[in-house]
């Protein structure tokens, strides 16, 4: 194994592991996001599988899971919220990005929401 010469990792902002280091996940940052990929001959080393968002339906269809005494009309609207803020169009305007994955947990707040406004309205 070759060794480096003193400050030649941080100029090629490296960092030194562990020989028992095993990289289990990796990904690669996106040019608006911060972060160093790694080295293409290390790289080169890993197999990878490209995961797609899930559609629209794909979201729907776990919303309607989640909350099942919200209306339909509701996650509808919820769910076209998440996809009309990640849209090029509204990219394009500034709008930071929407993490469309964490909508059942939104879909859990109205739930939530509705519960107590049903306790509210139930005791008076």
């Amino acid at each position: 194994m070759k060794t480096c010469k003193p400050g030649e990792l941080e100029t090629w902002k490296l960092g030194r592991v562990s020989d028992k280091f095993r990289v289990i996940a990796l990904g690669l940052p996106v040019p608006k996001y911060r972060g160093h990929p790694l080295d293409p001959p290390l790289r080169s080393r890993f197999q990878a599988l490209n995961v797609g968002p899930k559609t629209f339906k794909d979201h729907l269809s776990i919303l309607r899971q989640v909350a099942t005494n919200v209306p339909e009309e509701t996650l509808i609207q919820l769910a076209s919220f998440g996809y009309a803020v990640n849209a090029p169009e509204s990219k394009a305007q500034g709008l930071p990005d929407f993490p469309i994955d964490c909508l059942p947990l939104a879909a859990k707040v109205i739930v939530s929401h509705y519960k107590i406004m049903q306790r509210l309205y139930v005791v008076f």
